[in-house]
């Protein structure tokens, strides 16, 4: 009697085993796969931050550029130099983050999956936070006016900036075939006396603008360390 009983307490104690040792499977299958999908929106992340950067910073030495010129208008921009200057002020090309692999996870509550504690925190702070860089960092009156302004006079196939004149630094290089007049801008831009104060208002605005998108650039790299380890690439 004594016997049987030990045999079904070993037979339910290895039948646990075994269960256990099933999911523990399972849950380092699911880890890994979640850490794939998450490394991949990351890596997508770290390609969308470095074009913000570059578009922030474009459009802060534009801004520079046009600041210079409504100061001393004595020696007036090329048609296409003006134009693609006041395009890549008031413009900055964002997409919004990937962020759906955690959002899976989170709702599902398989954040446990994850068994390194430190890599855990990093991801739930890193997908938790309130990424707006799809968005004007600072909407202050001044700068809502200033993009109005460039898109009451620029031609709207000038914002799509990247692919005119790319690489040409200060925007007032800028040399593209046929481009538009640019009288009734510069005679906007130099008849105004609130521009200097404008222009000022978007500096600011993108050196606030490239910085933010700088900070999540490093973030993102920190966090694309931490998932490389995990997943021994």
């Amino acid at each position: 009697m004594i016997a049987e009983f030990l045999l079904i307490v070993i037979g339910v104690a290895a039948g646990l085993g075994v269960d256990r040792w099933v999911q523990g499977i399972d849950d380092s299958r699911a880890e890994a796969e979640y850490l794939a999908l998450v490394l991949r929106d990351a890596e997508a992340n770290a390609g969308i931050f470095e074009g913000m950067v570059l578009d922030w910073e474009a459009a802060r030495d534009a801004t520079a550029d046009l600041i210079e010129a409504v100061e001393n208008p004595t020696e007036r921009p090329t048609h296409a130099g003006l134009l693609i200057a006041v395009a890549r002020a008031g413009t900055v090309n964002t997409v919004p983050a990937r962020d759906a692999s955690f959002r899976d996870m989170e709702s599902t509550g398989n954040v446990r999956l994850i068994s390194d504690r430190q890599l855990r925190a990093q991801i739930v702070d890193y997908f938790t936070q309130d990424i707006r860089f799809g968005r004007p960092i600072i909407e202050d009156r001044l700068d809502l006016r200033f993009r109005t302004f460039a898109r009451e006079y620029l031609p709207p196939d000038l914002w799509g900036h990247r692919t005119l004149c790319a690489s040409a630094s200060p925007a007032f290089d800028c040399r593209f075939e046929d481009p538009p007049s640019s009288d009734r801008l510069w005679s906007a831009l130099t008849g105004n006396a609130s521009m200097t104060e404008l222009l000022n208002s978007r500096y600011a605005d993108a050196i606030s603008g490239s910085g933010v998108a700088r900070g999540w650039a490093a973030r993102t790299d920190e966090l694309l360390v931490l998932l490389r380890g995990a997943l021994s690439l």
